[in-house]
């Protein structure tokens, strides 16, 4: 008895039906409806990258437009003539045309010539052109006509893998059909299908290991998995596939992560050396480590973990990790390695590339928390969804204003590091310390009296003393009392009223980084004529003959800026410290 012929798994299962079709759902339900209520366009373009059903969903939607005995969800019936012929390989009704090979204006023009003869059984002639973008501008051109204005019994099909380089002429007359890439979860749950119905025994991290290579095309994976089950003598393991498939073992990226958090060069650096001698390239560390770590930086996050396509097992080695990696040193690897990333093609020396970037890693690392320049996002710290972070003490230094108005208890402030909501997962230091700085602003803060309030307006004054004398002098003379939650601030005159009046936002702001209560208004009140705070200063001059008009002006600028003086004793200080000279009226 003769062996049956071997047949690889993309042909072997390859779909014949709609509902066989693997991660397509949107495309497929649009060609079943159209074909329920028989609206069914002249000419369709299938587009996307290789290996995800461009030209398997060309043919069954041919069969099933052909089928004599649709079934009411759209699928072909498989039992009638035109389906079993369909099925066998020798339908008359369907035609395929490579367009790498038949890419001249004859191979278009001998096309055009058989749409002109109807078919002899079934309803539709269908072509099928295959890697259409391969047709040369004139062969196009010789199609346009025919494509835009067919028998009612053609329909074309093109297939490309490049859509740019179809004419625009050539789009415009064609429905499209944009196919995506197919999800490694999809990939997985196929392959596995399919080693339960060959009775091949597998480890499903070695199906992720190959959906994860696959670049998202099942075509792909189906290969890769025949070529271990080879390989491993009809066992698939997750050993077999990373030595077969030539790829780097992800438990070394998780060694490589831990000497990197310890800071151990040594050991980072024989354990790149063993990766290169098993025949990777330097290359292929910076991207794998750089994957590896946006893996955990997606996982401290709960928003995005559904975005990993990896296994549930490695998730939760993940997660085992994380709980030692804070978002600076996280951010600050794969700032790192993008930059190596981009500079590897222009080096000569891709090992040392490599080798300096892991140690500028573990050197930013060591630095204390204070020489680092790390920004927390309000997804690791949201102490105040309304507020910024937290200003560090530096900050605090240079600028009185902390806007805190509103605080919040927090029984566990761990589960808030880098927005993960279980306590099981601890972040670093960064966090820790910024909660710690926060915690010890509001144990210090200060009860809301009149007492405290003139200490801290003291205090204030000594902070502007270099900067703006007037302002510092008078804060520290400044009489106030505070009543019924309104803070009033007596000056003497209404220059100092207005001084007051301009510099009235870093007052609120000291005050309210500084005392546990905020609840209160503020009131700038002039002694002794309390209604004129925004009138002008105006001098009334009497009138002046031409002769004596310039001793006039002279004597009476004088007047009037010693009567200023008089009213108002910091522009005496204003005087005294820099020499003021009165200028003409006019100017004043």
């Amino acid at each position: 008895m003769k062996p049956q012929q071997y047949l690889v798994s993309a042909r072997k299962y390859r779909p014949t039906r709609f509902d066989e079709v693997v991660g397509q759902e949107v495309i497929v339900k649009t060609l079943k409806n159209a074909i329920k209520t028989n609206q069914l366009g002249q000419a369709f373009l299938f587009t996307g990258p290789r290996g995800i059903g461009k030209t398997t969903t060309a043919r069954i939607f041919a069969k099933t437009i052909n089928c004599e005995n649709i079934t009411p969800d759209g699928e072909a019936c498989n039992e009638c003539p035109s389906c079993i012929s369909f099925n066998q390989n020798n339908s008359y009704n369907i035609y395929e045309l490579d367009a790498a090979s038949n890419n001249k204006v004859d191979d278009i023009r001998a096309l055009i010539d058989q749409v002109n003869i109807p078919p002899q059984i079934g309803k539709y002639k269908v072509y099928i052109i295959d890697e259409v973008h391969m047709l040369s501008d004139s062969a196009f051109n010789a199609f346009l006509k025919t494509l835009e204005e067919p028998p009612s019994y053609a329909k074309f099909i093109l297939a490309t893998t490049e859509r740019h380089k179809i004419l625009p002429t050539i789009l415009s007359r064609c429905q499209i059909y944009n196919f995506k890439r197919i999800s490694n979860e999809n990939i997985v749950k196929h392959l596995e299908k399919i080693a339960k119905d060959e009775n091949i025994p597998y480890e499903i991290e070695a199906l992720h290991v190959i959906a994860e290579n696959s670049d998202g095309a099942l075509r792909d994976a189906l290969s890769m998995f025949d070529q271990l089950a080879s390989f491993g003598e009809g066992k698939i393991s997750y050993s077999t596939a990373i030595q077969n498939l030539n790829v780097v073992d992800y438990d070394l990226y998780f060694q490589l992560t831990d000497n990197l958090l310890k800071g151990d060069l040594s050991k980072t650096l024989m354990l790149v050396d063993q990766i290169i001698s098993n025949g990777f390239e330097p290359i292929h560390i910076i991207k794998g480590l750089a994957e590896h770590i946006r893996n955990l930086l997606f996982i401290s996050m709960n928003t995005t973990i559904d975005l990993l396509e990896i296994s549930e097992a490695h998730k939760q080695k993940l997660v085992s990790q994380v709980k030692y990696c804070s978002y600076d040193f996280l951010s600050n690897i794969l700032k790192i390695l993008s930059e190596a990333d981009v500079s590897y093609m222009n080096t000569q020396n891709k090992r040392l590339l490599l080798e300096v970037s892991l140690l500028k890693i573990i050197d930013n690392n060591k630095k204390p928390i204070s020489d680092k320049a790390a920004s927390i996002s309000t997804n690791t710290l949201n102490l105040d969804p309304n507020k910024n972070s937290t200003n560090t003490q530096n900050n605090i230094k240079n600028s009185p204003s902390i806007n805190i108005n509103k605080t919040q208890k927090i029984d566990n402030p761990l589960k808030y590091a880098n927005g993960i909501s279980t306590s099981k997962t601890v972040n670093s230091f960064s966090v820790k310390e910024k909660f710690n700085e926060y915690k010890t602003k509001i144990e210090n803060k200060k009860e809301l009296n009149e007492e405290n309030i003139k200490e801290l307006l003291k205090h204030l004054a000594r902070e502007y003393a270099n900067t703006s004398p007037v302002f510092s002098n008078i804060l520290a003379n400044l009489n106030l009392s505070f009543t019924d939650n309104i803070l009033t601030l007596n000056v003497n005159n209404i220059l100092d009223a207005e001084n007051l009046k301009n510099n009235i936002i870093p007052i609120k702001q000291y005050l309210a980084s500084n005392l546990a209560e905020n609840g209160y208004e503020i009131q700038i009140n002039v002694l002794n004529n309390p209604d004129s705070i925004n009138k002008p200063i105006k001098k009334e001059r009497p009138l002046s003959t031409d002769k004596s008009k310039q001793q006039i002006d002279n004597n009476d600028d004088e007047k009037f800026f010693q009567q200023l003086q008089d009213r108002y004793p910091s522009l005496k200080l204003l005087n005294d410290k820099f020499n003021l000279q009165p200028i003409k009226p006019n100017k004043i």
